[in-house]
């Protein structure tokens, strides 16, 4: 993770978004945040790009 690209919340939240590939539905905040990690070992939830490995 390249933490360079990190300026401010909004892109904060957009690399996040990239790097773990989080769905189009993603709120951008933390709740989204905490919603979406909460949901890394579930694939079924569709949270993560399809073959994300952690």
């Amino acid at each position: 993770m390249d933490t360079t690209e990190i300026a401010d919340w909004p892109s904060f939240h957009r690399l996040f978004a990239q790097i773990f590939g989080f769905p189009t539905f993603y709120g951008s905040n933390m709740d989204a945040l905490i919603d979406c990690l909460s949901h890394l070992d579930e694939p079924e939830a569709a949270m993560m790009r399809s073959g994300l490995r952690l």
